[in-house]
């Protein structure tokens, strides 16, 4: 699992959790509805550390318009430091008419209270044989004015558009 280091600069520290314990519980409270929470919690005796994940999110579908948002929050306590943490909210929209799709999605971080990362997103998918579809996405970091485009192939059994990378 990547975790920023103690003193939270970006650097990457890469531990094994050994275990982990967490689920999603969701509603339908009517067919074009869902609300769920999710936690989890993982840790590694070996290394003195503690994950704590919790979720909530909406999701609905009427058509072929579709949205969802989710709230995460994320603790990470090592021993002998203060616990780092983070959360987050994207929310997103999608419209499918087939074989093309259109998406947006806004997304925004927080870390110890501190607006981390704004990013906007735009883009279209086109499916070209079954379970697979061609991407292209603009993404946009507010906060710094940073830009990325791409274009992914994308595809597997069983798959359908989840639209915008995760």
């Amino acid at each position: 699992m990547p975790l920023l280091n103690a003193d939270g600069n970006p650097e990457i520290e890469t531990v094994k959790m050994l275990v982990a314990v967490g689920g999603r519980l969701g509603i339908v409270p009517i067919d074009q509805i869902e609300i769920g929470g999710s936690i989890a919690t993982l840790f590694n005796n070996d290394n003195n550390i503690d994950v704590l994940l919790a979720g909530a999110d909406l999701s609905m579908k009427v058509a072929g318009l579709s949205a969802k948002s989710e709230y995460i929050y994320q603790s990470i306590a090592m021993a002998g430091n203060d616990p780092i943490s983070k959360q987050g909210f994207y929310a997103q929209t999608m419209y499918e008419f087939e074989p093309v799709y259109l998406i947006s999605r806004y997304s925004s971080v927080f870390q110890n209270g501190k607006d981390t990362l704004k990013i906007l997103s735009v883009g279209f998918g086109l499916t070209v044989i079954e379970n697979a579809e061609i991407r292209f996405e603009y993404s946009n970091d507010i906060n710094t004015g940073g830009n990325v485009a791409f274009i992914q192939l994308a595809g597997g059994m069983g798959w359908a558009p989840t639209g915008l990378r995760r």
